[in-house]
């Protein structure tokens, strides 16, 4: 399976080792993810990100043949599009598509590839448009906001804001991360022991959304961005 968040690590390990060590072959395997990104996870019309592609093609109960990866991605491209193509979950994740946009800033940045710069921003622009709500970043939208206020989406997205910030110098959008940031401080923060929690208290919550966890990668990714 091919989840964007991963996606988007490697695509930045590989352009941080293209800078480090000046070896092409690093520039070249980013460049060649951004071209699967393109082809396969992302919404080239409208802007944003898939969440995930799966391994094996017939895995979702469509109604085609099961073909497992290991027999499915040793062929050859054409082969491979006459089997069909593994289902793609199209929904688009804040916190997923702010470390993707990202990937794709620093890939303008480093390689001056136009095109990483002008599909982040679109992809800003809608997901800004469909899951911002009432101050802070929706995990997701289906008829409407789904799983608000997790810190994951504000701080990765904001992340991604400020990065378009430094790579346009546009004001507004270094004014929607502060305002994101603003959320995270009134509603996430842990004003005693310091950090951030994984989502707001809710006093009506059930199973999980009663722990008052604060998970080491989005604290890490907090304090980066502050």
């Amino acid at each position: 399976e091919k989840l964007l968040y991963v996606q988007a690590g490697v695509m930045d390990n590989f352009l941080e080792a293209y800078q480090v060590s000046g070896e092409n072959k690093y520039k070249e395997a980013a460049s060649g993810i951004k071209s699967y990104i393109a082809n396969f996870l992302s919404d080239q019309e409208k802007g944003g990100f898939y969440g995930s592609q799966d391994a094996d093609v017939g895995s979702h109960g469509d109604g085609a043949q099961l073909i497992t990866g290991d027999r499915y991605f040793p062929r050859s491209n054409k082969e491979r599009l006459a089997m069909g193509i593994p289902y793609v979950d199209k929904t688009i994740y804040s916190d997923w598509n702010g470390m993707m946009i990202s990937a794709y800033l620093r890939l303008y940045a480093v390689t001056g590839d136009a095109s990483a710069r002008d599909f982040a921003k679109k992809s800003i622009d809608r997901i800004l448009a469909d899951n911002f709500s009432t101050g802070h970043m929706c995990h997701y939208t289906e008829d409407g906001c789904r799983a608000g206020g997790f810190l994951s989406d504000q701080v990765y997205f904001a992340q991604a804001l400020v990065d378009w910030y430094q790579a346009s110098g546009e004001r507004s959008y270094l004014t929607k991360a502060e305002n994101l940031v603003g959320f995270m401080i009134a509603e996430l923060q842990d004003v005693v022991d310091g950090g951030f929690y994984f989502q707001a208290f809710l006093p009506h919550g059930m199973g999980e959304s009663l722990e008052r966890r604060k998970p080491f990668d989005e604290n890490a990714a907090a304090v980066k961005l502050l």
